[in-house]
């Protein structure tokens, strides 16, 4: 389900950039979209809780 448009940011090469913010499986949690950039897949909502928490447990 669409939800409308978000900004992401990549894990690996830290680019931000703007996405459609889709439901996973009709949960809270968006669907992971590929940077532009580098190809990445984990790419999550900039500022969601989420990623934060990857990032807490990726150090």
């Amino acid at each position: 389900m669409l939800r409308g448009i978000t900004t992401f940011k990549c894990p690996k090469c830290g680019e931000t950039f703007k996405g459609p913010d889709t439901e996973l499986n009709a949960t809270a949690f968006t669907t992971p979209i590929p940077c532009p950039k580098c190809g990445c897949e984990e790419c999550l909502p900039k500022d969601s809780w989420f990623q934060r928490l990857l990032q807490k447990f990726r150090k």
